[in-house]
This record gives structure tokens, sequence and C-alpha cells, in this order.
């Protein structure tokens, strides 16, 4: 569950961060920081391992 949250926060940070006037290479790390969060919280979520106590 947690990774969904997550990447809803992490979507809220790439769309905040397209109007804050960024420019060059600060924008390029933090976007590649971002969508990197991203991708690794996906995959995660992605493995259906859950770690759930049944």
């Amino acid at each position: 569950m947690w990774q969904e949250w997550t990447n809803a926060v992490l979507g809220l940070v790439v769309l905040v961060v397209a109007f804050l006037g960024l420019t060059g290479a600060t924008l390029t790390w933090t976007l590649a920081i971002a969508g990197l969060a991203i991708i690794a919280v996906s995959l995660s979520g992605a493995t259906g391992v859950t770690t759930k106590n049944a």
C-alpha cells in the first residue's frame, strides 16, 4: 500500500517541478532523481511480493 502513496507523492513532485522555473542542470537532475525513485517504487510494487502476515 505504501507504494501507491509514494507513487502519488513522487508524481506530485514531478508536476510541481514543472512550474518552479528550474532550468538546465538543476531541472535535469531533479527530474532524473524523481524518475528513478518512481521506477524503483513501481518495480517493487510490480513484483507482487507482499509483506502481510496471514
